[in-house]
C-alpha cells in the first residue's frame, strides 16, 4: 500500500515539474502574442501584427510571429526613426525595411533587429512576457 505522503510527493511532482521547466521552447506554429518589454524595447504582438517602440523609433511586422519547432523566428518588417520634437515643415521619416529574427524560450523573448538594406543591426534584446518596456523617449 502507498503512504499518504508518496502520493502527496507525487503530486507534487506532477504539479511542480511544468513550472520548473519555465526554458521550454515556445511550441511549433503558436502565436506569439501580448505584451513583451525590456530597456529600451517594447513589443505588442496581436493575431496578425506586430508593433515594436523603441526609445526613438518604432516597428511594425504585418503578420503573426510564429515560432519554428526550434522556437525560432526570422520575419520582415519596418523600422523608422522617430520620437522627440516633430518639424511640422519637413516629411515624415521613411519606413525602412528590416529582418526580426528571434527565439522564445518561456516567457524571454531573443530578438535581433536588423535594416536589410544596410545590414546595419538596431539593437539585440530579451524581451519578457508581460513586462512593459521601460523605454527613454527622445526629445
Amino acid at each position: 500500500m502507498i503512504s499518504k505522503r508518496a502520493i502527496l510527493i507525487l503530486v507534487l511532482v506532477l504539479v511542480l515539474f511544468p513550472v520548473s521547466c519555465g526554458d521550454n521552447l515556445a511550441h511549433p506554429g503558436t502565436k506569439i502574442e501580448g505584451l513583451w518589454g525590456a530597456e529600451h524595447i517594447e513589443l505588442i504582438a496581436e493575431s496578425d501584427w506586430v508593433l515594436i517602440e523603441y526609445d526613438c523609433a518604432r516597428g511594425t511586422i504585418n503578420s503573426a510571429l510564429i515560432p519554428d519547432s526550434d522556437g525560432q523566428f526570422d520575419i520582415l518588417g519596418t523600422y523608422t526613426l522617430g520620437g522627440g520634437p516633430v518639424n511640422l515643415n519637413a516629411p515624415p521619416p521613411d519606413a525602412q525595411p528590416a529582418r526580426y529574427q528571434g527565439r522564445v524560450i518561456g516567457n524571454r523573448l531573443e530578438l535581433t533587429v536588423t535594416l536589410t538594406d544596410t545590414g546595419d543591426v538596431i539593437g539585440s534584446f530579451v524581451l519578457v512576457r508581460g513586462e512593459p518596456g521601460y523605454l527613454y523617449k527622445c526629445l
